[in-house]
């Protein structure tokens, strides 16, 4: 297989803003979770369930993307944007970005029909996994050179906006963190 061409800095930045939409359309599909799970009414039990499997689901599919983004896979298309077009030494830590198991579980859930989605746990930690993404994000972003990271400034500004000053570690045994959050968006009540 042959080399695949770089990406170049005009592509970088004209880019850019379609990374930020994924950290953006992420948190937003967390928001309309959070927002739909409030009702219980057993008259909409079933919509709200529709309406909740949306939302993470969407929130799955941007999570998946930054998870690309972020690591050190090579790519499989000269199109494809990642991380080390913008820094080409780009190299993350983050276990999230490396963890088969979710890869696989995200992969099951959103990829294709299966007879083993029964067996999925469909407990999604989305508050974590938001946080994980948005501490990857300010570290990548963080690494760039003043141009670049100007290009990313809406997303940090969102990250700063919903991001605690730290993680809460839940329980002695847990290897768990939970994040806060404030909601960007202010949806009407259903009708």
């Amino acid at each position: 297989m042959k080399p695949l061409q770089p990406v170049t800095a005009q592509e970088c930045e004209a880019s850019a803003p379609d990374v930020s939409y994924e950290l953006r359309a992420m948190v937003q599909a967390r928001d309309l979770n959070a927002y739909v799970k409030q009702y219980t009414d057993p008259k909409y039990a079933d919509s709200v369930l529709v309406m909740r499997n949306c939302a993470i689901e969407s929130f799955l599919l941007h999570y998946r993307a930054l998870r690309e983004f972020f690591s050190s896979h090579r790519k499989m298309k000269a199109d494809n944007l990642k991380a080390t077009d913008y820094l080409s030494t780009w190299q993350t830590s983050a276990l999230w970005v490396i963890d088969q198991q979710e890869i696989d579980r995200i992969h099951k859930r959103l990829a294709h029909l299966s007879t083993l989605r029964t067996t999925l746990d469909n407990n999604w930690d989305l508050p974590h996994m938001e946080w994980n993404v948005s501490q990857t994000f300010e570290e990548f972003v963080s690494k760039l050179t003043p141009v670049p990271q100007s290009w990313f400034q809406q997303a940090t500004d969102l990250i700063k906006r919903r991001k605690p000053a730290r993680a809460v570690t839940l329980g002695a045994d847990s290897n768990s963190t939970a994040s806060g959050g404030r909601p960007m968006m202010i949806f009407p009540p259903f009708q």
